[in-house]
Formats: C-alpha cells, sequence, structure tokens
C-alpha cells in the first residue's frame, strides 16, 4: 500500500510539471480535455462539468475563467432558462492544445512506471490499475444512475 501511495505522489508531481509546461494548472487540464472529449464546439453548460469532474461549481468557474483568460475556450451566461447559468465553448487555439497535453500527460506512464520497474512487476502493476479503473468506472456509472433518477423525481 506505502508503494501505491509513493507511485502516486511521483505521478502528481510529474502531472503537475506537464500542465505547467503548457501553462495550465491540473484543474485546467482535465476541463479542457473534458470539454474536448465531448466535443465542446457547441456551447456546454458549465454545471455538468462541475457534476462530472467533482469540483466545487465556485472553483469551476474561476478554472474556466482561466482558461477563457488564455484564449482556450469561451465562457458566456448561457441564454436558455434564466440566464444566471454559464456556457463553455472551445476555441481552435484551445482544440489545438488538448491533443499535446493528452499526449504529454500519456506519457507519465510510461517515463513514470514502464522505463523504471522490472518486466514482471510491470505487467501486475498493469493489471491492478486495469482492474482498478473498472472498478472505478463501475462505481461512477451507479452514481450516474443515482443521480439521474434524483433528477427524475424532482418537480
Amino acid at each position: 500500500m506505502f508503494s501505491l501511495v509513493l507511485l502516486g505522489n511521483v505521478v502528481e508531481r510529474v502531472f503537475k510539471r506537464r500542465v505547467r509546461s503548457f501553462g495550465l494548472t491540473s484543474s485546467n487540464s482535465a476541463l479542457l480535455l473534458l470539454a474536448v472529449h465531448d466535443d465542446a464546439s457547441e456551447p456546454q453548460i458549465l454545471k455538468t462539468y462541475h457534476e462530472r469532474l467533482n469540483i466545487p461549481y465556485g472553483t469551476l468557474t474561476g478554472t474556466a475563467q482561466g482558461l477563457h483568460d488564455q484564449g482556450f475556450v469561451l465562457m458566456k451566461q448561457d441564454v436558455k432558462g434564466d440566464g444566471r447559468a454559464k456556457s463553455l465553448t472551445l476555441t481552435d487555439k484551445g482544440r489545438e492544445l488538448a491533443p499535446k497535453v493528452r499526449a504529454s500527460l500519456s506519457a507519465i506512464w510510461t517515463e513514470v512506471v514502464v522505463d523504471k520497474m522490472p518486466l514482471g512487476q510491470n505487467a501486475a502493476l498493469q493489471s491492478g490499475v486495469a482492474r482498478a479503473k473498472d472498478s472505478v468506472a463501475a462505481h461512477a456509472l451507479v452514481e450516474d444512475e443515482i443521480h439521474d433518477k434524483a433528477r427524475s423525481k424532482k418537480p
């Protein structure tokens, strides 16, 4: 267990260094990559990202504002509904940066784990990570179902 904590700390340090090289923070990069994943070429309500990233809405608004200030997204008041919601739309600059960020972050696994670990241990760790990823994905699906049911019961 202790080695997993150490590995997590190393990955986190490398991750932060990588995103900083693009002028981003951890939160900025997560929001940018999720917006690209969702193909936010059409306005997306910021609140949906708050729910999916599990980041407090106030923090996420500041994160989105940072991406807006750097020209990676456009952030506007959403005209639908009562006008209080904010929408987020990717810019060409954001779309161009995202694959570079993703490639850089994907290389962390190789840099931190694959290149530094004996082959047998590496395979065991990859297998464990794959199982953990599946478990987290299954948990997220259950959480989504619970939230959907709760939303559908609201008047």
